[in-house]
């Protein structure tokens, strides 16, 4: 996470994704091997979805990513339940 308003307060999960999302849009010109823009903004958008259910763990906190794995796949499938099958069979496909 980052901070920001002059570092009074952390980015919440909405901005954290916002600002991922811009940085794959921003930069994916400039990297040396060709990406597919498409893919790499749909991985940013959806790659902290888990923490919806899971909470996000900083990456110097060692003991709060005990177990993280599994509560994060729990929270995965808990968020695979709200979409209808054929999204699910459509995105496992790709």
């Amino acid at each position: 996470m980052v901070y920001l308003d002059d570092g009074k307060r952390l980015e919440n999960d909405a901005e954290h994704s916002w600002h991922l999302a811009m940085m794959v849009w921003v930069f994916a010109p400039h990297y040396e091997q060709p990406i597919d823009l498409e893919k790499a903004l749909k991985m940013a958008l959806i790659h902290d979805l888990p923490e919806i259910y899971a909470g996000d763990v900083p990456a110097f906190d060692v003991e709060g990513r005990l177990g993280k794995d599994e509560r994060e796949r729990r929270a995965m499938e808990r968020l695979l339940l709200l979409l209808p099958e054929e999204l699910i069979r459509t995105s496992a496909d790709h």
